[in-house]
């Protein structure tokens, strides 16, 4: 009751709505590091704040090959999925990640692809929607999550955060989702909210 299922996957309608002390661990900027950002901008500042619901965003250097952000979450834990959300609407643009790879690694030297490597679909529209994508199977014992920007709209910038396993709810509550929810490239928006 209050359960979909989805290939053989229960999802639930709070999935983003965390504890505030898990907030507060993986929220902060300082467990974050970047390939670049973009003119060489101070992390914390503009074009350096990554986190869910910042009033901007990390924005990549354009030019680099190699756009990622590596999240420390301080402890190794069994991670379920990636939230994302487009630059705040304040910049006045449309600048998102609409693909990208996760991979993880306990050391944070030597990293594993999750799904094989395969792409994930990011945000497809602007604005501040998040949107919560989860793996085929949580990855346990795993303390860095790094995220590879492999698509974006007018320029790869994004806001982003790790769905904990421990934090996928075990049964739906009375909290509604911001923003889009896709499990395996579906849309479930509707249907979670309906």
């Amino acid at each position: 009751d209050g359960e979909l299922d989805v290939q053989g996957t229960k999802v639930f309608e709070s999935l983003y709505n965390l504890p505030t002390a898990i907030k507060a661990r993986t929220a902060l900027e300082d467990s974050r590091t970047y390939s670049a950002i973009h003119s060489n901008l101070p992390q914390g500042g503009a074009c350096g704040r990554s986190t869910i619901d910042s009033p901007d965003a990390w924005c990549a250097k354009k030019e680099d090959e190699t756009r990622w952000v590596t999240i420390d979450l301080g402890v190794a834990a069994s991670v379920a999925g990636i939230v994302t959300q487009p630059r705040a609407e304040a910049c006045g643009c449309d600048q998102r990640v609409t693909k990208y790879t996760v991979a993880t690694s306990l050391d944070g030297e030597t990293f594993t692809d999750v799904d094989g490597g395969s792409e994930v679909v990011g945000n497809t529209e602007g604005g501040n929607a998040k949107t919560t994508r989860l793996f085929a199977a949580p990855v346990t014992n795993t303390r860095y999550v790094r995220i590879t920007i492999a698509a974006y709209n007018e320029h790869p910038s994004m806001r982003v955060d790790v769905v904990l396993a421990s934090e996928v709810p075990d049964a739906l509550g009375d909290v509604s989702v911001a923003g889009k929810f896709i499990l395996n490239g579906v849309d479930l928006t509707d249907k979670l909210l309906a």
